[in-house]
């Protein structure tokens, strides 16, 4: 099964406020690169967050192991947002945590998030056919059974 990681953000500043070195692939980041681009708040600061999330996502999904990523912003608070990543497994997401691209680009981001549990193992998910899977987790001995 999947583990989960969940960061809720409320950014209050953005580290490099000049935008050089936010692009850890070179492919440049941004509207223009057909990446993130301003959505809601200061246009200049919501640029930058959105610079540094794009630049976090990217290094989190170069790591072995990491299966997807989203950032969504709440639609009822428009300073909130969360990085949803999706990991084959607990050891991939910790080794992940540990490249030093990822403690340049991602870690200053997600020092920004609420403090809270973030990462969860998935036990059970529906399908969109209905279809409920469910395992079982090695860490607690947990069981969801259907």
């Amino acid at each position: 099964m999947l583990v989960v990681t969940r960061f809720v953000l409320e950014p209050t500043s953005v580290l490099d406020p000049t935008g050089e070195g936010l692009d850890p692939t070179g492919e440049g980041l941004g509207p223009a690169s057909g990446g993130l681009g301003p959505a809601s708040g200061q246009p200049g600061e919501q640029f930058l967050f959105l610079a540094q999330a794009e630049a976090a996502m990217r290094v989190l999904a170069a790591r072995p192991g990491h299966v997807r990523g989203r950032l969504a912003q709440s639609m009822d608070e428009p300073n909130h947002w969360c990085l949803i990543t999706e990991w084959e497994s607990v050891g991939a997401y910790r080794r992940a945590l540990s490249a030093m691209d990822v403690k340049l680009y991602a870690t200053p981001l997600l020092a920004q998030a609420v403090y809270e549990p973030s990462a969860y193992e998935t036990l059970a998910e529906i399908t969109g056919d209905g279809e409920l899977v469910t395992g079982s987790s090695d860490r607690h001995g947990a069981r969801i059974n259907p």
